[in-house]
């Protein structure tokens, strides 16, 4: 996701972490499941910091972040998980959004990338120039 680098690096390495230690618990009977909820309506948003255009930013942010049909309800996601956990699923996604994009990449991943690069040249404002650190 274009402009989330640092956040999507992070979750990536998450994700491989808890694969792997479900590859190597699995056998001594520790399940550990993998969550990849998409976004989600937490409220936090408002704590969120940019750089670069950070009043052009924030509106795409902010409407991501409260759209029903677009990011899950906490509550949502936090019984979509226990259910998992109680099912000792090992992955689960749950948003459409989320589902989507995951089965998307692994099919067409060049082309994933390109959607990317265009989104971040052609929607998104350009994070070339830096207002400073803005917080919403």
């Amino acid at each position: 996701m274009p402009h989330l680098l640092p956040y999507v690096a992070a979750k990536f390495a998450l994700t491989g972490f808890s694969e792997g230690l479900n590859a190597e618990l699995r056998n001594q009977g520790v399940r550990v499941t993998t969550v990849c909820p998409g976004l989600m309506r937490t409220g936090r948003e408002v704590h969120a910091q940019f750089r670069g255009q950070a009043s052009k930013e924030r509106p795409w942010f902010q409407l991501a972040a409260r759209m029903p049909l677009v990011a899950a309800n906490v509550d949502h996601v936090a019984n979509k998980i226990l259910n998992a956990v109680d099912q000792a699923r090992a992955e689960i996604t749950i948003t459409p959004q989320a589902w989507l994009a995951a089965r998307f990449a692994g099919l067409a991943p060049e082309a994933t990338q390109q959607v990317a690069a265009m989104v971040h040249a052609y929607l998104l404002p350009s994070p070339a120039i830096n207002e400073g650190l803005d917080s919403l």
